[in-house]
């Protein structure tokens, strides 16, 4: 909260990649799988923090109405452990089809 972060990272690119930033990103768009430096896959997601009435009129509230996204909230899931079990599935489906000849 009040950091700013690179438009060019990997969860800003989709937005910002034209001079005026998306005020709405479609669906497909806001997940990616990638590769972290270690190696392993994560998936990301992206969810736009949306302005609304509720909340711009509230009296708690700095941001004024004529502002759409407030923020975004990027979540990271490792996709190591679903990995590993897609492989030892694998596994087993050979195994159990080797032993089936």
């Amino acid at each position: 909260m009040g950091r700013f972060v690179d438009k060019n990272a990997e969860a800003c690119y989709a937005c910002h990649a034209q001079a005026q930033p998306l005020a709405k990103l479609d669906r497909p768009d806001r997940m990616r799988i990638y590769m972290a430096r270690d190696g392993t896959r994560v998936l990301g997601l992206i969810r736009p923090i949306e302005n609304e009435a509720d909340c711009s009129n509230a009296a708690c509230h700095a941001h004024t109405g004529d502002k759409q996204v407030l923020g975004v909230l990027d979540t990271n899931l490792s996709l190591a452990a679903m990995d590993l079990a897609v492989k030892q599935h694998e596994r087993r489906a050979m195994v159990f089809t080797a032993a089936l000849f």
